[in-house]
């Protein structure tokens, strides 16, 4: 669930932040306040502070002017604390990618899923600010190959180059084996037949 406020094309909060603010259900003049003095990121809202405490502290510094969290105390308040409970969920989002980074960087040959959810804003966001962009089937690149990607991203911090033959479309069938590669299977079937022999001893 994303939020569906309208920002200014130079001050849209990223994807993953947006749909925070939608699952939170921040209303929709907070979300553009926030984004209007710069907090667009899960990383930038995760470095407000450690504590509830600090992170309302920091939002009430960045924005001297109270009377822009609401009308009075009360209303104040529950806005300050609705951004603390955004700020709460992406300083857990941030410490999940850094050992979910972690772990695949220990391997790199697992590609985790993208959630359907996630997969779908990707595609709906994609296909809005490109409407001149048809998608069919053999067009669209496989889910598979975009996780692959994203994997790409979060360990190496760019994309990389891939080949045409490396690229799938979602017309295509993916099928995975299971156990070794081809080429371990044959270096393993080579080590065997060269490696000598051990003398019997008598």
């Amino acid at each position: 669930m994303v939020d569906r406020t309208v920002y200014t094309p130079d001050k849209l909060p990223e994807l993953p932040l947006r749909q925070i603010f939608g699952r939170q259900r921040v209303p929709e003049d907070l979300c553009r306040l926030v984004a209007d003095v710069g907090l667009r990121s899960v990383e930038t809202f995760a470095m407000l502070g450690d504590m509830i405490t600090t992170v309302k502290q920091t939002l009430k510094t960045i924005i001297p002017d109270s009377a822009r969290f609401g009308d009075d105390a009360p209303a104040q308040e529950l806005a300050l604390t609705a951004l603390a409970a955004v700020w709460k969920q992406c300083s857990t989002m941030q410490d999940h990618f850094a050992a979910r980074r972690a772990k695949m960087e220990e391997d790199p040959s697992k590609v985790p899923e993208i959630p359907g959810e996630d997969h779908a804003e990707f595609r709906d966001t994609f296909v809005a600010r490109h409407p001149d962009v048809l998608l069919p089937m053999h067009r669209e690149p496989h889910r598979k190959f975009v996780e692959r990607v994203q994997r790409d991203y979060l360990v190496h911090g760019f994309v990389h180059f891939y080949e045409v033959g490396e690229i799938r479309t979602r017309n295509e069938q993916i099928a995975q084996k299971s156990g070794l590669s081809k080429n371990a299977e044959d270096l393993l079937r080579v080590v065997m037949v060269d490696q000598p022999s051990e003398p019997f001893l008598f």
